[in-house]
């Protein structure tokens, strides 16, 4: 080897360790993630039978708890989506939580530790302002807009495949209830 090759080899395997270091330094430093206390909280108080239970909260999608990803590692970036104005909350047979937010609905899967959003895509069905939501054991998701004055129903892939109301039929389509077992939809207006 001459010295030119020499010395790029060793100009390589500075920058490598100097990388090294950098991302060494990174991990060591990083703060700890605040570990979650456990509440246990139910309505009514004993001696009364407890009917509602407290069990857990979110507010962004670091309350998820994902592994992050290599690039966001070494690099610190990472894409936080948070609650902006929650309102309704439906869950469908799988344990998915349905959030209505400002214009859109959460879709959080809290085993998989991943989540979607449902309307907020261009085009019909994107909502505004989203307030009330049911879930159909088919998984066809029901959300009233309060802006748009409409109910849209979405798949459970989160495609909108219809919608409820023509302009000037409600006045504030907000809540909304299912009953399967008479095929009815009950929707507060």
């Amino acid at each position: 080897m001459n010295s030119r090759t020499t010395e790029r080899l060793l100009t390589k395997v500075l920058f490598f360790l100097l990388l090294f270091s950098m991302v060494t330094i990174q991990f060591a430093c990083a703060p700890a993630m605040p570990e979650r206390k456990k509440i246990d909280l139910v309505w009514p108080l004993p001696p009364d039978e407890p009917r509602i239970k407290y069990v857990d909260y979110f507010q962004s999608s670091l309350d998820l708890g994902a592994k992050k990803g290599i690039a966001e590692a070494l690099f610190g970036e990472e894409k936080v989506d948070a609650l902006d104005k929650p309102y309704g909350v439906a869950v469908d047979r799988e344990g998915k939580v349905y959030i209505t937010d400002l214009r859109r609905v959460w879709v959080i899967d809290f085993k998989n530790k991943t989540y979607r959003f449902i309307g907020d895509e261009p085009g019909v069905g994107r909502l505004i302002q989203p307030i009330g939501i049911a879930v159909a054991s088919d998984g066809r998701v029901f959300v009233s807009d309060v802006s748009l004055d409409r109910v849209f129903v979405y798949n459970s892939d989160g495609k909108t495949v219809g919608a409820i109301g023509e302009k000037g039929e409600f006045e504030g389509a907000s809540g909304i209830a299912i009953d399967e077992k008479n095929r009815l939809i009950y929707i507060v207006d």
